[in-house]
């Protein structure tokens, strides 16, 4: 099945207005993501270094704010909850567009950041209901989410288009422009959320740490967030490697992005399918680890003097082994942490699991740009990691009840 068939058929199901309501999300994100860095530093006047600074700082208000998002999308209901978050997240980015100087763009990303990482889990939690089994619903879900996820990476990849014709233009004008898109995208998003079904269960108050307390749930989102690196490693490793020590060409650093979000859309929800079986789940897991430590071996194989030609297939073999590795690892870690949610809570226990995501992309840049200045020793060494992580999930065992095979 063709990219457009899956959309349609997504648009066609009893969630489509929460498909509707994650791919607008998206898109916001992807021009704020494309646009922002270059916004700080061409527009603000940052230096490179206190751009980085600046951005670190809306990384850890993501953190902060995730888990305290989700308990008050369970305390409110997740309708509601998200028609305040995308209107403040609208203000946010308006706010933004027009700062003036660094003070109070800091202050804005720092506001902003405490939203972005808590909005996709109560947007995730819509699809899981709360008196989900280990067998009949799971299955339903874990596919709602799969095409959320597809969704979610069309949407950022769109919102990137924009952002690189500002970059292209060069003027301020054009700069704030997007992110006023964004925010426009964000009130939208807020629009469609207040017209999603109203959630059936009653609201509640969650403890924040309840899931992190259930140490099969914390495992799953820790293994969750190790082999998140793998998809790190392409948007940040094997771009800086392609540049500094191979003779690709250049567009081959576009071709990594590319390929990798049309694989990523077009095989999530099929890579999905059965992992309601723990036993599938728990071995896509495995896999990935395998397969990601394959793709880090080979990339060495490409630097010079290795020539344009090989470094070109060693790239495409990469991002394909890699790529797989990322699919894999969603689908699987997804379905086990479904197996082991707490009842109660489905925003708090999702975006407790999303700080997996969230604490690799934290820790992930520094350990990753070590291991490509280290050459073939930092890849072997990621290696490693990757075949580590995914071993930890063979101790994993089902829930009570729950479908083992």
């Amino acid at each position: 099945m063709s990219a457009s068939p899956r959309v349609a058929a997504a648009l066609r199901s009893p969630h489509s207005r929460v498909y509707l309501v994650g791919t607008s999300d998206a898109l916001g994100l992807g021009l704020y993501l494309a646009i922002t860095p270059l916004y700080l530093s061409q527009v603000i006047g940052l230096p490179v270094a206190a751009v980085g600074a600046v951005l670190a700082v809306a990384g850890v208000t993501s953190l902060v704010g995730a888990v305290p998002i989700g308990a008050f999308a369970d305390r409110v209901g997740p309708r509601r909850a998200l028609v305040v978050l995308f209107c403040a997240r609208a203000l946010a980015f308006l706010g933004l567009a027009v700062a003036a100087d660094v003070g109070s763009a800091t202050v804005i990303l720092a506001a902003a950041g405490l939203l972005n990482r808590g909005i996709g889990p109560i947007v995730q939690s819509v699809v899981v209901p709360a008196d989900e089994s280990p067998t009949a619903d799971q299955a339903r879900s874990i596919r709602a989410l799969a095409r959320l996820r597809a969704l979610r990476n069309a949407g950022i990849a769109a919102g990137g288009l924009p952002a690189a014709l500002a970059v292209s233009i060069g003027v301020a004008t054009g700069y704030r422009v997007v992110l006023g898109a964004a925010a426009l995208t964000f009130a939208v998003a807020a629009v469609l959320s207040s017209r999603m079904p109203r959630d059936g269960s009653a609201p509640r108050r969650t403890p924040r740490l309840a899931a992190l307390r259930n140490p099969h749930f914390a495992a799953v989102t820790a293994v969750y967030g190790l082999l998140t690196l793998p998809a790190l490693m392409l948007s940040i490793g094997l771009p800086l490697w392609i540049v500094a020590r191979t003779d690709a060409p250049g567009w081959s650093v576009g071709l990594v992005q590319v390929l990798n979000t049309l694989l990523v859309v077009l095989l999530q929800v099929r890579a999905s399918r059965g992992t309601e079986r723990f036993r599938r789940a728990r071995l896509l897991v495995l896999g990935s680890g395998v397969v990601a430590a394959l793709g880090a071996l080979l990339v060495p194989v490409g630097a010079r003097p290795a020539g344009a030609v090989t470094a070109v297939v060693v790239v495409i073999v990469a991002v394909l082994l890699l790529t797989a590795s990322e699919i894999g690892a969603t689908a699987g870690t997804m379905a086990i942490a479904l197996d082991r949610m707490p009842a109660e809570g489905r925003a708090v226990a999702l975006a407790t699991f999303n700080l997996g995501f969230g604490v690799a992309t934290v820790v992930g840049p520094p350990l990753i740009t070590a291991a490509v200045a280290a050459g073939s020793t930092g890849w072997t060494s990621m290696a490693g990691l990757f075949l580590v992580s995914g071993l930890l999930v063979l101790p994993m065992r089902p829930r009570a009840g729950g479908d083992g095979r």
